[in-house]
């Protein structure tokens, strides 16, 4: 019985577990934040070189902002119902970081939108 309850508490921490991830531009520190509750832990690394920013239609039926980096990989920003939020938080993103912002919101129909400015 003791064993099945250690076992069910570690899931539910493990499930309870939330990450954040920070860009700080001027020190180029990426801080990801793990926390379970009021508790968290940062970690401190250098920020990767940045690609892209894309914002998409999901298959949820939501619109992701994700934050791309070394080819394949990304950080899953933020989800949104309304594609004019999704879109601005993109390019906003995009600005800040002064990266590209790629434009997949509709399917087939792709825009690249070079180094927004501001």
């Amino acid at each position: 019985a003791i064993k099945k309850i250690s076992s069910g508490l570690v899931a539910g921490i493990a499930l309870s577990i939330t990450k954040t991830v920070l860009i700080d531009i001027d020190k180029n520190k990426l801080i990801s934040r793990y926390a379970v509750g009021p508790f968290s832990r940062d970690v401190l690394t250098v920020v990767p070189e940045l690609e892209y920013v894309s914002v998409f239609f999901n298959s949820k039926v939501e619109y992701e902002v994700n934050l791309w980096y070394k080819g394949n990989k990304h950080y899953k920003m933020y989800t949104f119902i309304e594609k004019e939020h999704a879109h601005k938080f993109g390019v906003m993103v995009a600005q800040k970081l002064n990266i590209d912002l790629l434009d997949a919101t509709e399917k087939g129909n792709n825009k690249w939108i070079e180094k927004v400015t501001i």
